[in-house]
């Protein structure tokens, strides 16, 4: 099995290809497998692909801590050291996986070469209170669905595909179970990392060039990724932007053809 040691924990990877380094991140409570469904047979090809596992899911240590989306940043940068990874990376990071993104190319501007950020944002982008947590609604959520059947319907949900047929999303949930499952508290855990992350002040200090992406259905929340998506497209200096028709939040899986080629065109330029 692929672990290596880090300063602070034992994490699981794999990686394919050979070439420069691309690195997945994956969203909250997810660990890599999703990316093996459609990146890594067709980004392989061209780079050498690292997906892994987050701390607290999958075959990664669950220290008893409390996670941010920085934390996740240092464990990706610590990843690569341990495996060698010394020169620039490409980066592409999904839903909380593209805020943990903003912090690499933010706190490790050196290790970075491009940013893909897809269906994400930098936190808050309005001026209305929120609570920092778990709101009471998802909390009620959790209690009627218990567990993990509050995931299985997250992930089946119109939030996550507009019109993918039922055989792929199949697919996609089907990563996220048995041994790749996430417990309860990991799963808490991420996304208390989640909601307390707030770089919209700080977005505009990017430096590396970076490829907004998202859905154009992808707006089930007030703000939802769309709008979030727009703001980094328009604060970032050094930014493309791509709207996808008729897709939802996993736009990798549901429209991975035209996912996959836009972020290869982007980065065979950088």
């Amino acid at each position: 099995m692929p672990y290596v040691e880090t300063p602070s924990i034992r994490m699981y990877y794999e990686e394919y290809g050979e070439g420069i380094p691309l690195l997945f991140i994956s969203g909250t409570g997810w660990t890599g497998e999703h990316w093996k469904l459609e990146q890594v047979p067709f980004f392989s090809t061209s780079y050498r692909v690292i997906v892994f596992d987050h701390r607290g899911v999958g075959r990664s240590d669950r220290p008893n801590c409390r996670y941010s989306t920085r934390m996740f940043a240092q464990d990706a940068i610590d990843l690569m050291d341990a495996i060698g990874i010394t020169e620039p990376a490409h980066v592409l990071g999904h839903s909380m996986g593209g805020r943990v993104a903003q912090w690499m190319a933010l706190d490790h501007k050196e290790r970075v070469r491009s940013l893909v950020l897809a269906a994400t944002g930098p936190g808050p982008i309005d001026d209305v209170a929120r609570p920092q947590g778990i709101s009471p609604e998802a909390a009620a959520e959790f209690v009627r669905l218990g567990w993990p059947n509050y995931n299985e319907e997250h992930l089946r949900g119109t939030n996550m595909f507009y019109r993918a047929n039922p055989e792929v999303i199949e697919r996609f949930v089907a990563t996220h179970r048995g041994q790749f499952g996430t417990d309860l508290l990991s799963y808490i855990r991420h996304y208390d990392a989640r909601v307390r992350h707030d770089t919209a002040a700080i977005v505009k200090e990017i430096q590396q060039p970076a490829f907004v992406i998202v859905g154009d259905q992808d707006n089930y929340s007030v703000p939802g990724h769309l709008d979030t998506s727009i703001f980094l497209a328009e604060t970032i200096p050094n930014v493309e932007y791509l709207c996808i028709a008729n897709v939802a939040h996993a736009l990798h899986i549901e429209t991975a053809p035209q996912f996959n080629e836009a972020v290869g065109e982007f980065l065979s330029r950088h």
